[in-house]
């Protein structure tokens, strides 16, 4: 009596195979946090063009010294937020898996935002944190307390080469 293994393999149990991919290509986003994970990120995506990635601008683009202040800029500062929402929003939509990546010790304003979206949509996130020699601990620290309520996996990366091969596990 052949094997089930041995049985699978004849052309007769074969014409009941699947003639396409197990599964389809998975659609992740790459989210960088602040200016110096952006500049990480973009080297990452340059050395692989199938990564995809959004670079939110900054929170104070835009905006002139010489209107700080006054209702005119707090108006034109609230359109652009709620610009950035809903591009952010519009990249989240088709992801099925988030990866944020800060720089430890930066602020990250749009981590809330971000992570609110993902969890409304039932998108998962994954953190990396860049962390840099001469870091305090307290600044990780405040860094990964930041991140921590909207990632279901947080991860402190020592170098770019480690967030490249975190990505390469994640299949991304």
């Amino acid at each position: 009596m052949p094997s089930q293994s041995a049985r699978a393999t004849t052309a007769k149990e074969a014409a009941f195979r699947v003639a396409y991919p197990n599964s389809s290509p998975r659609a992740v986003k790459l989210i960088a946090l602040d200016d110096a994970s952006a500049s990480a990120i973009g080297r990452l995506v340059r050395a692989n063009p199938r990564r995809t990635a959004f670079l939110p601008p900054s929170p104070s683009a835009g905006t002139s010294p010489d209107t700080a202040g006054t209702v005119g800029s707090i108006k034109a500062q609230l359109n652009e937020f709620l610009g950035r929402t809903k591009s952010l929003v519009a990249e989240i939509d088709p992801a099925d898996l988030i990866v944020l990546v800060a720089t430890a010790g930066e602020e990250v304003p749009l981590a809330p935002v971000i992570g609110e979206a993902c969890k409304a949509r039932g998108v998962p996130v994954t953190a990396l944190i860049l962390d840099q020699d001469g870091v305090p601990d307290s600044s990780l620290a405040t860094t990964l307390a930041r991140l921590r309520p909207y990632a279901s996996m947080l991860v402190v990366a020592r170098g770019e080469d480690y967030i490249e091969e975190m990505l390469a596990a994640l299949r991304v």
